[in-house]
């Protein structure tokens, strides 16, 4: 075990010696074997809400592309992730089902076995499969799925570190490869690290890149875990050349950070909204705040919309792109999140029991190949609903084991009163049996009813107490009346399907 560890870490040492395509492996993937059907092309933009998009009526104008190309595209204006955050929102866009069924609460509670092969690449295998992530959560979803996607790029090669290496020598020992390489080449809070050598260059090399970076991005370059920077221009060009490239049909999936935290936009678009007199909606604070105050979070929410101004570029500058070359003749483009974001009640961002419109309703627009006119929908949809569509748009059956619809305007006769459910059950003690720490989410015939129950972690502050949001979202889109004691009716029958659902999957 010793010797091991010594040959590991004195690799580690030498390797940046070495030039990085050293250990690139080229791309041996098979040939896709029907030209004629339509290519796929997804792009998920993380932690997207559709409370801060203007297509969808925000105040401020933080989406004048995607409004553009709403005019020839289908719009979904009541589109709801399958969860609040990356984990659970992701794997259910990827596998047609929703976490009680995947059963993917958290990277320690990943989505059962079955979910390996049933997924959206393993349903598309008649395709070439290609898939990427700058973030790790959802990384670590493509990883469980690997088997059915013919190239899976490493999320570290489009960062800005060197390190993307690592992943390439080796593989699924990444994590504690990259663990060594920190750890040799860089200063932790006591200024030193393992390798004086190596630490000096590394911190010169930064230092270099930080300067330049700073004259195009004031707040400093988007980052993921911490010091693992990124251009997301760097990451469109890649689906650009991809899409280009690929042998026909092919489906991409493409989960780009952006506008995920953190907020650093580029210069053009740095303090476009400072001082545009825009005031949110006064919310109370609850329960479950964060005790952050009203002040900080508008500013954060304004470098978060000027952040959404860097996206709606960067799909600018890929579909004009995409359309020089004709490379959207035979190509569905969907565009689309995982989750959304929130800057109210005290509370910032995602990672938080609750579950209000900002979080769950994200955006999805679809631009179908030759298409020139706009389509509205209305509708309620949820993710698990793009597989079946995709499928059918691809002359695939459906198979019975998803949960999601066929999306209108395809589906000629949708429910306009089906359910839809969301859930967080991360703090749940396992994920082969009942929640004891969960939220769960029924929104139906414009009411929207949420239910907390558990005591440990985030859910300690309920006292063991069981807590019921009911909302009327027709008559207060803003969530800001609690109508649970006042309907009881309403708020019974809700909760009986959530209950009802509950038991079908055994987590209750």
């Amino acid at each position: 075990m010793i010797m091991k560890e010594f040959n590991r870490r004195d690799f580690l040492k030498l390797a940046s010696l070495f030039p990085a395509a050293y250990y690139l492996k080229p791309d041996l993937s098979p040939q896709a074997q029907d030209p004629s059907q339509p290519n796929i092309i997804i792009l998920v933009f993380d932690a997207w809400s559709a409370s801060n998009i203007s297509l969808y009526g925000y105040p401020r104008k933080t989406t004048p592309f995607l409004e553009k190309l709403a005019e020839k595209a289908i719009v979904y204006h009541n589109h709801y992730a399958g969860g609040h955050w990356t984990y659970p929102g992701t794997a259910s866009l990827l596998t047609g089902v929703l976490p009680w069924k995947h059963r993917g609460y958290s990277i320690s509670s990943p989505i059962l076995n079955e979910y390996h092969k049933n997924n959206l690449f393993g349903l598309f295998n008649s395709y070439h499969r290609v898939a990427y992530t700058h973030n790790q959560i959802t990384d670590a979803v493509l990883q469980k799925m690997i088997g059915s996607i013919n190239y899976h790029k490493p999320r570290q090669e489009l960062y800005v570190n060197d390190d993307f290496w690592l992943a390439r020598v080796f593989g699924t020992d990444y994590d504690n490869a990259s663990t060594a390489w920190v750890r040799v080449s860089k200063k932790f809070d006591d200024g030193y690290a393992n390798s004086l050598f190596l630490s000096r260059i590394y911190d010169l090399v930064h230092n270099q890149a930080e300067k330049k970076i700073r004259a195009d991005y004031p707040l400093g370059l988007p980052a993921v875990e911490g010091d693992n920077y990124f251009y997301i221009e760097t990451a469109i060009d890649w689906i650009y050349s991809q899409a280009t490239t690929l042998p026909h049909p092919f489906l991409g999936y493409f989960h780009l950070l952006p506008p995920h935290d953190p907020y650093r936009t580029r210069n053009d678009f740095y303090g476009n909204f400072r001082h545009d007199g825009y005031q949110p909606t006064p919310k109370p604070e609850h329960l479950f705040t964060q005790d952050l105050k009203t002040n900080w979070l508008n500013e954060r929410r304004r470098e978060y919309d000027e952040f959404i101004l860097l996206v709606d570029s960067e799909i600018n500058r890929l579909y004009n792109m995409l359309e020089e070359n004709n490379a959207l003749d035979n190509t569905w483009l969907v565009i689309t999140s995982d989750h959304g974001e929130m800057f109210e009640r005290g509370i910032v961002g995602h990672l938080t029991p609750t579950m209000h419109n900002p979080q769950m309703h994200v955006p999805l627009v679809i631009l179908p190949p030759g298409q020139e006119e706009r389509q509205d929908i209305t509708t309620p949809t949820v993710a698990t609903d793009l597989i079946p569509t995709l499928l059918h748009l691809s002359g695939k059956s459906a198979p019975n084991w998803l949960e999601g619809t066929l999306l209108p305007p395809f589906n000629t006769a949708p429910d306009s009163n089906r359910p839809i459910f969301g859930m967080d059950a991360r703090f749940s003690d396992t994920n082969t049996g009942p929640f004891t720490n969960a939220t769960l989410m029924l929104l139906q015939n414009d009411y929207k009813l949420t239910y907390f129950f558990g005591n440990r972690k985030l859910y300690e502050v309920l006292n063991g107490q069981e807590l019921f949001e009911l909302y009327d979202l027709k008559n207060d889109p803003e969530e800001l009346e609690n109508l649970y004691n006042q309907e009881p009716t309403i708020a019974q029958i809700m909760l009986n399907a959530i209950y009802a659902k509950m038991e079908e999957y055994s987590v209750r």
